[in-house]
């Protein structure tokens, strides 16, 4: 988690907020859901500090049991520590793909 969190720092340099994906643990589902979240959310702003933006909640998913947000990421390392949180993505990911090290042409065309 600690290197989600170092990302999450890394990306919000610029404009000092993130987004990510927040998966939680647990039975609730629909409007319960909404309210643990929003709930979990607004105690990890309280722990982040005084100082810290307004977190927005995004898409909230039941299936996925996940939500979106964009906050600081001091309130991304306090709903790390809560224990409901299962895991934290970055929305933005760099490449994992390998980058190309020749440039590829096209093959020489045909001439009869």
């Amino acid at each position: 988690m600690e290197s989600v969190l170092a990302q999450l720092r890394e990306q919000a340099r610029g404009s000092g907020t993130v987004a990510a994906n927040v998966f939680l643990s647990g039975p609730e589902s629909g409007t319960e859901m909404k309210e643990v979240v929003r709930q979990a959310v607004n105690e990890a702003a309280a722990a982040a500090g005084p100082g810290t933006k307004r977190p927005e909640i995004g898409r909230v998913s039941d299936m996925a049991k996940s939500f979106s947000l964009t906050a600081e990421p001091a309130v991304f390392a306090a709903l790390a520590r809560n224990p409901r949180v299962k895991s934290i993505l970055p929305s933005v990911i760099p490449d994992i793909y390998p980058k190309p090290t020749k440039d590829i042409r096209d093959p020489p065309k045909n001439t009869k």
